[in-house]
């Protein structure tokens, strides 16, 4: 499906060709190197190399082959690197190669970059001056808007691209659930096509979201293929949200069941009876996992700021600047507290000990000092990019919301499940994920 729009060409809507910090990168005339291919470079996940490479392929008026570009966005969309991908960008303007992207491949191949880097902004602002675009760039929108957990607005870009014009996204989760339903439908009966196991799991996620969790049970015991653990997540994580803890403990025995050597599960199943207090069970748990020889992953969070990248774990005094960041993220609490009626929810510190540890140890979860970190080495005003390598709690979230308000700044944080952008008090998210 291609669709013509009356929109102006993409090399006048591009980003704005500002200075872009190179990491050290070799300048954009570098003599060729005799050495790998371009494609063997990002097989191999070279992608310093790759961008020498490419900058060096380039003459006047003999831009890269637009399948160099895409290889080489492909390898910035693993590495979810943002900043080079705008470099990207601009070579490719600066080219004339995205101007001569009649098929619109580079265009959309830039489109899946940004949303794999969370950049919500940047992709609409690509998709919105693509003079003719294809099905391939408008899924690559959708998975964009659903990679933060903008539901809305990913249906209300299908809704667009079937009708060929904007629709105004449902408001309400309980509309989203029947049109979920019409669309999973309508992938059988009209265009008879097998639904996965994802597209099962997206009806559950959805149920779970308006909080029918006893539904969402009854639609998986209804599914004419077997469950597979990404359907089970997904009912957990309702569960999990809804307090419906009976159900949970169904879905975390399925998941061990279906995946009894993935440690992620045995946390899970820790972490619903640890909400449930029982206590001796989460013991069990754990002695399983240590007898199985399976270890959770320590929680770590890291930031870059300039041309460095900032790691943090939890309780970590190893920064160099460990005691002004800790300074600043006990300013930073006290803020919330008293502007933003902030009160530390303890329920999600599932650790068996009494309630004031409890609230120093959500004080120092690794996020936090991540964001402590970022507000005193940035200025008023500068977005901060965090990520997280297991899933953001209930009680971080919260607190990131109110930081987003009281000091005016855009924050993403890309945890294990989704890239979540605060701002102005709220996530992209709507709090469930």
């Amino acid at each position: 499906m291609s669709v013509r729009l009356p929109r102006p060409s993409m090399a006048t809507t591009a980003l704005p060709l500002h200075p872009i910090p190179h990491r050290n990168l070799p300048p954009a005339l570098s003599p060729p190197s005799p050495s790998p291919s371009l494609k063997q470079l990002c097989k191999e996940g070279d992608l310093r190399e790759a961008l020498r490479l490419l900058a060096a392929r380039a003459a006047p008026g003999r831009p890269p082959p637009t399948e160099h570009y895409g290889w080489v966005l492909d390898l910035v969309a693993a590495r979810r690197a943002a900043a080079e991908g705008r470099q990207v960008h601009a070579h490719a303007v600066a080219t004339g190669s995205l101007r001569d992207d009649d098929g619109g491949f580079l265009a959309t191949k830039l489109l899946f970059m940004y949303g794999k880097c969370g950049r919500l902004v940047e992709a609409r602002r690509l998709f919105d001056g693509m003079p003719a675009r294809t099905v391939f760039s408008w899924n690559a929108l959708i998975g964009a808007y659903l990679s933060s957990g903008s539901a809305g607005e990913a249906l209300g870009v299908y809704r667009a691209m079937r009708a060929s014009e904007p629709v105004a996204a449902p408001d309400g989760h309980s509309k989203l659930v029947e049109e979920g339903k019409y669309y999973l439908d309508m992938m059988v009966s009209k265009y008879r096509l097998q639904p996965w196991q994802e597209h099962y799991a997206c009806v559950v996620d959805l149920l779970g979201r308006s909080g029918q969790t006893e539904e969402a049970y009854k639609f998986i015991k209804s599914m004419p293929v077997e469950p597979k653990s990404v359907v089970w997540c997904a009912l957990l994580g309702a569960c999990r949200v809804h307090k419906n803890h009976e159900l949970a403990v169904v879905a975390t025995d399925k998941l061990l069941e279906l995946e009894p050597d993935n440690p992620g599960n045995y946390v899970l199943v820790s972490n619903v009876f640890a909400e449930m207090g029982k206590w001796n069970n989460v013991k069990e748990v754990r002695t399983r996992m240590t007898e199985r020889g399976l270890r959770k992953d320590p929680a770590c969070s890291w930031i870059e700021i300039g041309n460095s990248i900032h790691t943090f774990t939890a309780r970590d005094h190893s920064h160099r600047d460990s005691q002004a960041i800790h300074l600043k993220l006990a300013e930073i609490t006290e803020k919330l507290r008293k502007e933003g009626g902030y009160v530390e929810d303890t329920s999600f510190v599932l650790h068996d000990v009494n309630e004031e540890e409890k609230i120093g140890l959500l004080h120092r979860h690794s996020e936090r000092l991540a964001i402590a970190f970022g507000l005193i080495s940035t200025s008023s005003g500068t977005p901060l990019r965090i990520a997280k390598n297991l899933r953001v709690c209930g009680d971080c979230h919260e607190f990131t919301k109110l930081v987003s308000k009281l000091f005016e700044r855009e924050i993403v944080v890309r945890d294990a499940n989704r890239f979540h952008h605060f701002s102005g008090g709220s996530c992209s998210c709507g709090d469930f994920w």
